[in-house]
């Protein structure tokens, strides 16, 4: 167990990532990947690879705030696009089978913007990013250490994000935690949890460490 300080950092309203508190509507979203509504999950990821050759902070004329928000784009329109689902879901039920299902899944929202759409909000004290550092020199926590931006509401969360290669930080209402992952989803799959669901930033300022189970690669388990 890792215990790392997660640290509020309120950006100027003036900076480009400022702008970046919400992605925007699901068609924001596809016009920045330059895809058309409803577009496959391959279509996606094909807009995705060559957008990112232009975005990619490495490249010249390319930044940060964009790519940030490539990748969320990015992430958003995977969870929506069709196809996701199972084949299982995908055979023809009876009528009044597929209208319960419907029916569902319009009372309980899938995500944020559904969430908001609805009158949920999150706080306005929620930092634009936060600082992640370690209270200990390792190998294994540099991985994580670094600057957070926020770029999107997640699970009625604010989610975080790195520049370059970015890893996310977000809520996850499956394990009532905090997860840093390779992608923004709420599958289990993540690179660190912390013990307990308290924002991990308001232990930062008030000086105490967030403790999080940091996976190992050495011993292919979380320490």
């Amino acid at each position: 167990m890792l215990v790392l300080r997660s640290v509020s950092k309120r950006l100027p309203s003036q900076t480009g990532l400022s702008r970046l508190h919400t992605v925007g509507s699901l068609s924001d979203c596809e016009d920045f990947l330059g895809v058309a509504h409803g577009a496959s999950i391959g279509e996606v990821k094909e807009a995705f690879r060559v957008a990112a050759k232009l975005h990619h902070p490495d490249v010249l004329g390319g930044s940060e705030e964009n790519f940030v928000r490539l990748r969320v784009s990015y992430e958003r329109l995977l969870r929506t696009a069709p196809g996701r689902e199972s084949s299982a879901q995908d055979q023809a039920p009876s009528d009044t089978s597929q209208s319960t299902k419907v029916a569902s899944r319009r009372q309980r929202p899938r995500t944020w913007a559904e969430a908001r759409a609805a009158g949920l909000r999150t706080s306005m004290a929620d930092p634009s990013a936060v600082v992640v550092s370690s209270t200990a020199e390792t190998a294994i926590a540099s991985r994580f250490c670094g600057e957070f931006f926020r770029v999107d509401d997640f699970n009625r969360m604010p989610a975080y994000a790195t520049s370059g290669s970015p890893l996310f930080l977000f809520f996850s209402f499956q394990f009532s935690d905090w997860k840093i992952g390779e992608r923004l989803a709420d599958t289990g799959l993540c690179l660190a949890f912390t013990n307990g669901r308290g924002v991990p930033w308001t232990c930062g300022v008030s000086g105490r460490g967030t403790a999080w189970q940091v996976w190992d690669t050495r011993r292919n388990d979380f320490v």
